[in-house]
């Protein structure tokens, strides 16, 4: 309700105002004069970054449905506890899956929705790496066997690979799977403090299995890291599988709605038809059948498709960044050249321009730099069907490059676009602080960046 002033005090205060807002400028008008200024058509150029008028429209469609829903509103996410985050993650999750399902649409329209809504959760690895380790290192029977379950949300997984003592080193990971032929199991454990599996997303929680890279010793013989499918919790209470210990490892910096966890295996016996044997194989009397000498690798190719998606996504993590330090540079004003002139929009301070016209450029860079890493990726897939690796070792040197570049771009582009905010980059209402909080795991997780950085120059080299 508006105040009652009485008209002294307005007559007063008239000639005050007049003298402040004589020079004030409109900030929709500011920056609706910036759109207009443009050289180019930005409809079009959004066809084109998006693959065209009908993905636009789609997307479009796919955001006003999603504004509709309860599981889908950001209104609260910048006041979120931790738990209250994880809740509501975990419901955007799987009421995006269930449209899915119900309404038949495809995973490219489920990823869709998944950007828009922006709210990672607890199937994050489910459906980032557990489901792509079956397809990519599961034979046919494997893949019958576990992938309806995992469609149909029956079992959820995750991705375990880093330990408390090994990260970006997967060769010292200590986690064993030996094979008892008497049984044609493996013992699954963890022989060491720093060998309890530690960060997988949705581990804390949600997940009922587990892909466990570990060392496959037979007979005495250690064959290196292979996947293996645990279950972890029970899929009648969801308590945890005798000899599993498993639990959520508290706050992190950032990303709150991930439920990411610890795991330990104490002697935990597994089917041997649970290791993944698309290339290479256990016999049942404990024989090692190893994949072929150009495939040796084939274990990465989990790997190699997060590292191709986080290069993918980083251009669109950027951009994000730069749109909301350039929309905000262009609607504020600060400092007049001269008496009684208006104030300069920041934007046309060259210190701002520069940096935000670069961040510009880097997220293109990086936006078409990932769509060609993910049809390398996609080529590699169709080569491996049949038989053809050749291509796997510059894949590995280039996702190794890219992944590095891109997330080291992105990180320290998104806190340069805070910075050109001022005071108000600080709040979390701009969206920045939590964007970049999310974000720049990415420079360690899958693959430390300084790590990679000497394996592309020792290929190089």
């Amino acid at each position: 309700m508006a105040r009652l002033v009485d008209e002294r005090t307005q007559q007063l205060q008239a000639p005050s105002t007049a003298l402040v807002t004589k020079h004030a400028e409109d900030p929709k008008q500011d920056i609706a004069n910036e759109r207009k200024r443009a050289s180019f058509s930005s409809q079009e150029l959004c066809y084109f970054l998006n693959g065209g008028k009908e993905k636009v429209e789609r997307r479009a469609q796919f955001a006003e449905v999603l504004s509709k829903t309860s599981w889908a509103s950001k209104e609260q996410q910048y006041f979120h506890t931790r738990e209250e985050e994880y809740v509501h993650n975990l419901r955007c999750s799987l009421g995006i899956w269930q449209k899915i399902t119900s309404e038949k649409l495809t995973m490219d329209d489920g990823l869709m929705m998944r950007t828009l809504a922006d709210s990672p959760g607890g199937l994050e690895l489910h459906i980032g790496m557990f489901m792509p380790t079956i397809m990519s290192q599961g034979d046919a029977e494997q893949q019958a066997k576990w992938l309806p379950p995992c469609l149909s949300l029956q079992i959820i997984g995750t991705y375990a690979q880093t330990e408390l003592g090994h990260g970006t080193f997967v060769r010292g990971l200590e986690t064993t799977a030996t094979y008892d032929p008497a049984t044609q199991e493996f013992i699954m454990h963890s022989p060491t403090l720093t060998s309890t599996k530690w960060w997988p997303g949705g581990m804390g929680k949600t997940a009922t299995h587990a892909m466990v890279m570990a060392r496959l010793i037979l007979k005495g013989r250690d064959h290196g890291p292979h996947a293996f499918v645990v279950q972890l919790r029970s899929l009648t209470d969801h308590m945890p599988m005798p000899g599993v210990s498993v639990r959520d490892i508290g706050p992190k910096f950032g990303y709150g709605g991930v439920d990411n966890g610890y795991m330990r295996l104490d002697h935990v016996r597994i089917p041997r038809a649970n290791m993944m044997m698309r290339s290479s194989k256990v016999t049942p009397d404990g024989s090692y059948v190893p994949p072929p000498p150009a495939n040796s690798k084939a274990s990465y190719a989990t790997m190699l498709f997060v590292r191709a998606d986080i290069v993918r996504n980083s251009g669109g993590v950027l951009s994000k960044a730069v749109t909301i330090a350039t929309r905000y540079a262009a609607v504020r004003r600060q400092t007049a050249p001269g008496p009684g002139q208006r104030e300069l929009q920041v934007l046309d301070y060259q210190n701002v321009a520069n940096t935000l016209l670069g961040l510009i450029g880097s997220a293109y860079a990086c936006w078409f730099m990932g769509q060609n890493m993910q049809e390398r990726y996609q080529r590699f897939e169709t080569d491996r069907d049949k038989g053809v690796f050749d291509d796997l070792p510059e894949l590995h040197a280039l996702s190794s490059g890219l992944k590095a570049t891109c997330t080291a771009l992105t990180a320290d582009g998104i806190e340069a676009a805070r910075r050109t905010c001022g005071g108000h980059g600080y709040s979390q209402l701009s969206g920045l602080p939590r964007l970049f909080a999310s974000y720049v795991q990415n420079v360690t997780w899958e693959g430390d960046n300084n790590v990679l950085y000497l394996q592309v120059g020792w290929v190089m080299v």
